[in-house]
């Protein structure tokens, strides 16, 4: 069984995945093809290699943001002999 770092993830959450609206925007400001690869390669490897300590996310993506950032409630307290 893959460890969380191996998940593969599908849609906005897969590294290296645009959203299709900035998906040209992306391309229209890419100066170098390789660098960006590069850097894709290493993002890929630390969340391999620490997926459980990190989170990778796309810095361009409100969405992902948000989603990342809104708060999670806590549960309710346990009521003494409920």
């Amino acid at each position: 069984m893959p460890g969380r770092g191996d998940r593969r993830r599908r849609g906005p959450q897969r590294l290296g995945y645009a959203q299709p609206a900035f998906a040209p925007v992306q391309q229209g400001a890419q100066t170098d093809a390789e660098a960006v690869r590069a850097t894709r390669d290493r993002l890929r490897a630390l969340r391999r290699d620490h997926g459980d300590r990190v989170t990778v996310l796309s810095a361009h993506d409100p969405w992902e943001f948000a989603r990342l950032t809104t708060p999670t409630p806590l549960p309710a307290p346990a009521r003494p002999g409920g």
